[in-house]
């Protein structure tokens, strides 16, 4: 995944849209993307969206570098028991 995606920032409205060359990606981009972090530039609320989706996120508080970043969500996995 990682190789096929790139970042356009927004900073207008404090969005990142990912532009995305894998065609999985538009059948179920919140799953796609699961997982994918990126650092942003304060811990202000940024929003990341895949066309016209917008992707759930988590806003994480500065690393030890201290640089804060934002993850899309992870997907709950069903449970097997």
């Amino acid at each position: 995944m990682v190789e096929t995606v790139h970042l356009q920032k927004d900073p207008q409205n404090r969005e990142y849209v990912i532009i995305c060359t894998d065609p999985r990606a538009t059948e179920n981009p919140e799953s796609f993307f699961q997982g994918l972090t990126l650092y942003a530039d304060s811990g202000d609320p940024v929003d990341i969206r895949y066309h016209e989706h917008p992707l759930s996120v988590r806003h994480n508080g500065p690393d030890e570098t201290g640089r804060f970043s934002v993850t899309v969500n992870m997907q709950k996995l069903p449970d097997i028991w």
